[in-house]
């Protein structure tokens, strides 16, 4: 039903996992319901999302503590803009409605480290596809030339 609803037309995502692994684009009926029954059988959790058509880009948005830090993540080679899929991966400077809309978020989800992934559709219609709980860091450090980890054991230590 859920299929059907999103348009014949999905993400099926790993409930636990990163870095792309596991994602994987449905837009027939026929190959969905063996994929569902598939992972029903295994008593795995269906978590589905909409199609979002975007133009190859994404932001990846990481909160510690009080500080913020962005990154741009492109790929024109692929639907995932995960940096481990091959995606680049450039500093960003979000704007006034971003960062206001990352504190909400982080407010609304009470949370002290939280990767949020931010994606615009076509009609620059903003969507915070995930809040990860743990996320990764290692490309955002890079890019951003910024040591997340000493950052973090500061926070707690």
């Amino acid at each position: 039903a859920a299929f059907e609803r999103f348009g014949n037309a999905v993400i099926v995502k790993p409930i636990f996992g990163g870095q792309g692994k596991g994602l994987l684009r449905l837009g027939k009926q026929d190959v969905a319901k063996h994929y569902f029954e598939l992972l029903e059988s295994q008593h795995q959790i269906i978590y589905l999302q909409k199609i979002i058509e975007h133009p190859g880009w994404d932001l990846r948005l990481f909160v510690i503590g009080e500080e913020m830090f962005a990154i741009k993540r492109s790929n024109p080679d692929d639907w995932r803009t995960n940096a481990a899929r091959g995606a680049v991966v450039t500093p960003y400077q979000p704007s006034d409605f971003e960062t206001e809309l990352v504190w909400r978020s982080v407010r609304a989800l009470d949370v002290t480290i939280c990767g949020l992934d931010l994606l615009y559709d076509q009609h620059q219609q903003p969507f915070i596809i995930e809040a990860n709980a743990v996320p990764g860091w290692r490309h955002l450090s890079e890019a951003c030339q910024i040591d997340i980890a000493s950052r973090i054991l500061k926070l707690f230590w």
